[in-house]
């Protein structure tokens, strides 16, 4: 099996603003934070797009950090389509790829959080109606960022004889990632994506950035196998990624899931300790069992893009290392 197994990819999460003292460099710290991955061996830097305070804009900060260094990709994780007409969104997009030497993957889903609607005075619509969209925008961008030019009339947008403007060529190739965890979401994923981010996050708590997880190894296998169908031929071609909720190095693994599992069961978070130690959404034990966790998740559900936040950087470096020797 180890002749079909993609190579492991890892990425951390930069998605808010540097230290709020007065007097901070805000370019210096964010270029700082580029060249502090691409060091540490990671091969993505991702920003989010959420509107409360705090959080960086994610395409212009791209710009920025791609500055500092040579090899780093970036990405979004993800982009709230409900923010973005399709043609704004591929110009920048596509701009941003030719600026950056083709390292920017773009990252999109149908958007969740209400608290970002409400700060922009948008609409916060259903899931279904928001779904459509995404449903109805990813050909588009598809198309655009092929460098085609597009007329199109359909019930979220329209537009005629656009494109990108950009010279034909100019645009490197741009893989998208979709993010999310629903059914629907899931199979336009299959139809779509160059890389499916497994979320693991079922339902949205009181309409916020809050969620009710489900990481047990069997409803992972049931998204994996949504997006299977609906690739079909194609799948072999997807990356799947995951965001790794938890990144905690420890002597005693067993303990830790143990612990873990009793102290999430309060909030709803049902999670056996075998499905602890195995779902790719948590990571703990050694840096060699972390590493060998990875080498699993690669050859149980075929993940090989981790994605980490920010307080697991120095543990994942260390893991990153081993997991590559």
């Amino acid at each position: 099996m180890s002749s079909t197994l993609r190579p492991f990819r890892f990425s951390m999460s930069g998605t808010e603003w540097g230290p709020h003292e007065s007097g901070t460099d805000q370019r210096a710290y964010l270029q700082s934070e580029a060249t502090r991955a691409e060091a540490a061996g990671f091969d993505v830097l991702t920003f989010a797009d959420h509107t409360v305070p705090g959080m960086r804009p994610p395409l212009t900060t791209v710009l920025c950090a791609a500055e500092a260094v040579r090899s780093l990709r970036f990405g979004t994780m993800v982009l709230n389509n409900d923010f973005w007409n399709p043609l704004l969104l591929a110009r920048e997009v596509a701009t941003i790829a030719a600026l950056t030497g083709g390292r920017f993957e773009l990252g999109i889903g149908a958007g969740h959080a209400k608290p970002d609607y409400d700060n922009a005075g948008l609409q916060y619509d259903p899931p279904s109606v928001r779904v459509d969209r995404l449903a109805e925008a990813l050909p588009l961008l598809q198309q655009l960022l092929r460098g085609e030019t597009v007329t199109h009339q359909g019930a979220h947008y329209s537009m005629v004889d656009a494109n990108t403007g950009l010279p034909e060529g100019a645009t490197p190739r741009v893989p998208i990632l979709i993010g999310g965890n629903g059914t629907r979401v899931m199979r336009l994923a299959g139809q779509y994506a160059d890389i499916v981010s497994l979320s693991g996050l079922v339902r949205n708590i009181d309409f916020g950035h809050a969620h009710q997880p489900d990481w047990t190894v069997d409803y992972l296998d049931g998204r994996i196998e949504l997006v299977r169908a609906a690739a079909g031929s194609r799948f072999a071609d997807i990356e799947l990624n995951v965001l790794m909720q938890w990144v905690y190095e420890t002597d005693d693994r067993q303990a830790a899931a143990t612990g873990f599992c009793k102290e999430v069961e309060p909030l709803g978070i049902h999670l056996s300790v075998e499905d602890a130690m195995n779902t790719p959404f948590l990571l703990f034990g050694t840096i060699e069992e972390m590493a060998a966790s990875l080498h699993n998740s690669r050859e149980r559900f075929g993940i090989s893009y981790f994605t980490a936040r920010p307080d697991g950087f120095d543990t994942m470096a260390k893991v990153i290392a081993y997991a590559r020797s």
